[in-house]
């Protein structure tokens, strides 16, 4: 290029600095821009050659489309807040057409007769380690880092960008420069938002969240950002640096994760819905087959009637445990089995337990032992019915699957201090055994050792593993050690407490044969509320049974005009009933009486499941029977109630 060129006269007091040999020669660029258009009037050689390599000429060129870094709309706003003659901005920058760093002062010349102009001096940093080893370092980190990086002045003009702010927006880092990060912006940030966002930037130093932006190309993205001020020495902001991440992907998955929990609850509860009606339609017509057996064994048979008799019961009780297990594993799995603990006779309770086995063992021509150590305390702490169904899952099985021989229980006990003990319980048998590659699943539900166990012996392999929940449930655990056609001994412990045997009362005591005519001990009034007439007719020849003539009530509605006319002791409620719910009548009984002890409500219902049980109680009822019912459950419930009323407890 010519060393003189000047096809632009350049105002008269500032001619002589042109055309000096000391701007045309100088070791760095120079050029003078008009303000107004951003124009090049001037620029000298080394200039030309370093940073316009292949233009002819620059005049009348903007400096922005010569140098690429150069950023108009940013110089502009800072040159309005300086002041005449002064320092409009010194920067280090990286050129975006090559790996080369350049300083470039920029300063106005109001003050030298040339309003309206600025001129910018450019040296070339030739090397790039030479700007300066820390921030080389620096930049290298935050050119190469995973998450974007924003850099704005105080103005929230976007002064720096990272390669990952780029990549993940769509925008060019000279799209950007200059311009406020808003351009992200989707509208799905409230302005109320935003306030809190800058109030917590500008007087809290820092905030961190997330946006739900937009990128160039109008897709919408999530960020989380992290968005500090950066202040000087006189603790006046300068710059805001923004740190952002894009988790879309993680948002995503996050919703998915949302959607298969709504999904699995949403299963969860269909299948707790099947369940709770598979319980009420097995457990209805379970209540007449049972009932009815129950009945018919207190009447004069023959042995063979006996026989048959006991038959029926024996086969509906399997298809009883049947059901209740595939419920408890429900309720178990869900969370939702809660336990009961009651001072009990430990020591009577597992003899009585192990005695239920005694005919069963002489059919198999069996020896059943028990031997239960002096260390067991008479009184413990226990929820006897889950403690039973661990004993009575253990010791059937140990029956079931031993041909001949021997079956032994044990019951030890070391004491943990003076109120708690660990319980040791053992069962042992001479049954065919276990293959050992095999006990390793034994505990998992619906799992048996091999496909001919159930076909030979029946179950639905889920005993083991109620077993094991309930063991964990009371703080202990339970394990197994077997051999092939030798036997296995099945170990469990659990952590109790000690209770006063004093203060127990002999179960042997509270329920009394069934044959005593209670009616006369307790003289109550009762309602029977139901409206399946087998059910009906039930539960009628059993309270006959034990003296009482009842009154009936087959409708939820007709249940309350009959307690409201009359006023009950004692009223049996089913559940589900035609009209009116007997949830709903109790409710309405509780309503008229403006009393929650009289009368006693107990809930009769084929259904089984805690919530249910929440629901009777928040009614105001009083008790709970679960169908099939039993001559036994149905005394114990009277003589429960009956001493309450009686002795003024209610």
């Amino acid at each position: 290029m010519p060393k003189n060129l000047r096809p632009q006269k350049a105002p008269e007091n500032i001619k002589e600095i042109l055309s000096s040999v000391f701007f045309k020669e100088a070791p760095v660029g120079f050029v003078i821009i008009q303000l107004e258009n951003m124009k090049i009037i001037d620029y000298n050689e080394i200039f030309a050659l370093q940073y316009a390599k292949k233009s002819s000429t620059l005049f009348g060129k903007k400096c922005s489309a010569v140098i690429g870094c150069f950023h108009e709309e940013s110089c502009q706003k800072k040159i309005k807040d300086a002041k005449s003659g002064s320092v409009v901005s010194v920067e280090t920058i990286k050129l975006s057409s090559e790996e080369k760093w350049v300083n470039i002062k920029k300063v106005l010349l109001d003050n030298f007769g040339m309003a309206g102009h600025m001129i910018c001096f450019f040296n070339d940093v030739k090397d790039f380690s030479k700007v300066d080893a820390v921030s080389s370092k620096a930049w290298y980190i935050l050119e190469q880092s995973p998450v974007s990086i924003v850099l704005t002045n105080k103005n929230s003009e976007i002064q720096y960008v990272n390669k990952k702010f780029c990549s993940s927006t769509g925008y060019t880092k000279d799209e950007v420069m200059g311009k406020n990060p808003r351009i992200l912006k989707s509208g799905k940030f409230n302005s109320e938002d935003y306030k809190d966002m800058w109030y917590k930037i500008v007087h809290e130093g820092k905030w961190s969240g997330e946006f739900h932006n937009k990128r160039k190309n109008g897709e919408l993205f999530w960020e989380w950002a992290s968005i500090s001020s950066i202040k000087d020495e006189n603790d006046n902001i300068t710059d805001y640096v923004a740190i952002k991440e894009d988790i879309t992907e993680k948002k995503k998955t996050e919703e998915a994760l949302l959607k298969a929990k709504e999904d699995a609850e949403r299963a969860n509860k269909a299948k707790s819905d099947f369940l709770a009606v598979m319980s009420h339609e097995i457990r209805t017509p379970m209540n007449g087959v049972l009932g009815a057996a129950d009945l018919l064994s207190k009447t004069k048979l023959d042995d063979a009637q006996k026989k048959y008799v006991e038959t029926i019961r024996f086969t509906g009780e399997g298809l009883l445990t049947i059901i209740n297990d595939i419920l408890d594993f429900s309720k178990i799995e869900s969370g939702n089995l809660t336990l009961d603990f009651k001072p009990i006779n430990a020591r009577l309770f597992i003899e009585d337990t192990v005695n239920l086995f005694q005919n069963l063992a002489e059919s198999k021509k069996l020896k059943l032992q028990l031997e239960i150590e002096k260390s067991v305390p008479q009184g413990l702490v226990l929820d006897s019915a889950r403690f039973r169904q661990i004993l009575l899952n253990l010791i059937n099985n140990a029956i079931k699957f031993t041909g001949k021989g021997f079956v032994k229980i044990t019951a030890t006990a070391k004491k943990k201090n003076k109120d708690t003990i660990q319980l040791f319980i053992g069962v042992q048998d001479s049954g065919i055994g276990i293959d050992k590659t095999k006990l390793e699943k034994l505990f998992k539900p619906f799992i048996q050792e091999d496909s001919t166990t159930a076909v030979k012996f029946g179950g639905t392999g889920l005993g083991l593993a109620i077993s094991k929940r309930l063991v964990e449930l009371m703080g202990g655990e339970i394990g197994v050690t077997s051999e092939k056609e030798k036997g296995s001994e099945f170990k469990f412990n659990i952590q109790t407490k000690i209770a006063d045997i004093r203060q127990i009362n002999d179960s042997k005591e509270l329920i009394k044969k069934t044959s005593e005519n209670i009616a006369q001990k307790y003289p109550l009034r009762i309602l029977v509320a139901e409206d399946n007439q087998i059910n009906q007719m039930l539960i009628l020849k059993m309270l006959s049974h034990f003296g009482y003539k009842a009154d009936l009530a087959e409708t939820g509605a007709e249940a309350v005009k009959k307690t409201i006319s009359t006023g009950y002791d004692l009223i049996f409620m089913d559940i589900q009933m035609p009209q009116m719910s007997g949830i709903e009548a109790a409710k309405k009984i509780r309503l008229h009486y403006k009393r929650k002890e009289k009368p006693i409500i107990v809930a009769l219902t084929a259904f089984a499941a805690t919530d249910h049980k929440d629901l009777s109680y928040q009614a105001g009822m009083s008790d709970f029977l679960s169908k099939p019912l039993l001559l036994d459950k149905l005394y114990a419930c009277i003589e429960k109630w009956g001493s309450a009323l009686y002795s003024g407890k209610v």
